[in-house]
């Protein structure tokens, strides 16, 4: 009775540890080799295509919640080309993460279409799948196993040149190899060998292993420091050049530059939809002008707007200047007409293109400034603003870091306006 009782337990033991594994099993092949196996076609039918060209097709995708409540994605619509990379952008909840993964079969949406190509994706074989589409979760997680396997999804085959090959493209070669035990390394016996932001991006090696042509991100670079973020756009537009399509998630807006198109999701519905800069333009317009008080000398509201309106990696010098130019034009428009409570200035910042904004502040009011720009206009090629006023001075320092500024006083309303890029100013008006 001992006996049996002894090897009852430890048989018990075996089985709950098993059941432990299934979840990671179930991401490891989920997120791996074999992508949404039992996401199937109604009728059982697969179908093998090896010719995919990147092309996708989304026809009134509809998730419905149930209960009365409104549908998590209500007929969204809309098609990319072979080769384009897509940005779904919305608040939280808004169902980007719903759409990714209806549009790459991990979560198939029971109502609507998604098309690579001509072929419903929830009709493709697992093998298409595998090696047609990568994908990247929010948060990638790891099998016991060596990081070799975990990138190759612990393929029977698996090809180390391609597992190499992943890894310099997702930028984690020197990552890998600097670890004592290289590829080898066992992520099962030393789980805390790599950080959080370390291991999605070697998520997005293994993404990439079976170089898909089709690429699926889901807010890749959540937990990634500036570094990792940088090397993820490098990936991104090495794949984008080698024509994989790709959709991405994305709250951290650094990356959105990297996108061809972009999708808005307000409450599961598709409200905007296009070429990102015109769709990122449509939506910052929001938060784009901003009104100040000409009683006031304290310039942190208008620098923090300024801040505001960049979101790219990299942007740091333009951004800085164009806060300069902003506080010195509102110090010049303030101390050029009365300061009383009920005077406002009017601020409005908007992008040209992606290396050109412009500041214009504006006001009701009349003013007779002409002669004073043309002064400071034609005392900085003499060098002589060191003998201006400090109103003088304001203005001499945002006529020299714009790239154009202008003055206009018509129809009962005063305007300045500096054009500034991310090219090296100039140094004279």
């Amino acid at each position: 009775m001992i006996g049996a009782s002894i090897i009852l337990s430890k048989t018990i033991g075996i089985i709950e540890g098993s059941i432990g594994l299934v979840p990671q099993a179930r991401a490891a092949w989920g997120t791996g080799k074999t992508l949404w196996t039992d996401a199937q076609a109604d009728d059982g039918f697969q179908t093998a295509v090896h010719d995919l060209s990147g092309r996708i097709a989304v026809e009134a995708l509809t998730y419905p919640k149930g209960a009365g409540l409104a549908p998590r994605l209500e007929r969204v619509a809309f098609k990319l080309a072979p080769g384009e990379c897509l940005a779904i952008l919305g608040e939280s909840g808004s169902g980007k993460t719903t759409l990714l993964n209806a549009m790459c079969g991990a979560d198939p949406a029971p109502i609507g279409n998604v098309f690579l190509d001509e072929t419903d994706i929830r009709s493709l074989d697992a093998g298409t799948r595998a090696t047609a589409i990568g994908y990247l979760p929010q948060h990638a997680q790891f099998v016991s196993g060596t990081i070799a396997e975990n990138i190759a999804c612990f393929a029977m085959d698996r090809d180390d040149a391609k597992v190499v090959r992943a890894a310099r493209i997702a930028g984690v070669y020197g990552l890998i190899s600097g670890l004592p035990g290289a590829y080898e390394t066992d992520v099962g016996e030393d789980p805390h060998a790599l950080s959080a932001g370390q291991k999605q991006r070697i998520a997005f090696a293994r993404a990439i292993y079976q170089e898909p042509k089709y690429l699926f991100l889901d807010e890749p670079n959540a937990l990634l420091d500036h570094l990792g973020e940088r090397q993820l756009g490098d990936a991104i537009m090495r794949l984008k050049r080698a024509g994989v399509t790709i959709v991405m998630t994305v709250h951290r807006m650094a990356i959105v530059n990297l996108a061809d198109r972009a999708a808005v999701l307000e409450r599961g519905r598709l409200v905007d939809y296009g070429p990102r800069a015109e769709i990122v333009g449509r939506l910052a317009n929001s938060h784009r002008r901003l009104k100040l008080a000409a009683t006031r000398s304290d310039f942190q509201d208008l620098i923090d707007w300024v801040n505001g309106q960049f979101v790219r990696d990299g942007d740091e010098e333009f951004k800085r200047r164009a806060s300069v130019i902003a506080c010195e034009m509102f110090n010049f428009a303030r101390t050029n007409g009365p300061l009383e409570d009920d005077r406002f200035l009017s601020f409005e910042f908007s992008f040209e293109n992606d290396t050109t904004c412009s500041i214009t502040i504006s006001e009701p009011r009349k003013s007779k400034l002409e002669k004073k720009v043309s002064n400071v206009r034609a005392d900085l090629p003499d060098g002589t603003d060191g003998e201006m006023t400090n109103e003088e001075a304001s203005l001499a320092t945002v006529i020299k870091l714009s790239d154009r500024f202008e003055h206009s006083s018509r129809n009962s309303e005063s305007e300045f306006m500096a054009e500034i890029s991310d090219r090296p100013t100039r140094k004279t008006a």
